[in-house]
């Protein structure tokens, strides 16, 4: 790996803690919108319907709201960081495979995650612009992709698993061939 490359990895890695640490304990973290709806937090990570989240926002004040929305802000960093750390991951682990096309796919599941978890996002933010008015639809919509979501970061956790597994399996072949 190259100065160049080892250089970007650090900074992809730098990126995503600042992000997670943001999402999580910074001035909009899902820790500081828990305490505006009496520890509720945000929706993104749990089951909920649009009873739950129209029930949850009332309990808020217009000053959490607005917590709420900049949570997203530092959530839609966070779910590019965190694609770019997957896919990291994989092209190292991937290091030995010739094909394009095949690292490409195996980077399908984190890009999948992160347009599930996007498109989650920009409906939960326009909730947040246009409650109390809450459309039923659209938040089991968005409930869907909340399941999509976390059904493909148990996924990519499998991938990554067998991942890890072929890469040991690579390296003890080619050193039995030394």
């Amino acid at each position: 790996m190259g100065k160049r490359r080892k250089y970007l990895n650090v900074m992809i890695i730098i990126l995503f803690l600042l992000s997670f640490y943001f999402v999580e304990y910074g001035v909009a973290g899902s820790n500081i919108v828990a305490g505006y709806n009496h520890g509720y937090g945000t929706f993104d990570m749990k089951h909920y319907d649009p009873s739950k989240v129209a029930c949850v926002l009332s309990e808020m004040s217009p000053k959490g709201i607005m917590t709420y929305r900049w949570y997203y802000v530092f959530d839609f960093i966070f779910i590019g960081c965190l694609l770019a750390i997957q896919c990291m991951c994989f092209m190292g682990l991937f290091s030995w495979w010739n094909s394009t096309r095949g690292k490409i796919m195996v980077c399908s599941i984190p890009v999948l995650r992160g347009l599930f978890d996007m498109i989650e996002n920009i409906i939960l933010l326009n909730t947040l612009f246009t409650f109390p008015k809450v459309n039923d639809t659209v938040i089991r919509i968005s409930m869907r992709c909340t399941y999509a979501k976390l059904w493909l970061v148990k996924l990519w956790l499998v991938e990554l698993i067998i991942s890890i597994v072929l890469c040991i399996i690579i390296k003890k072949r080619k050193v039995k061939e030394d």
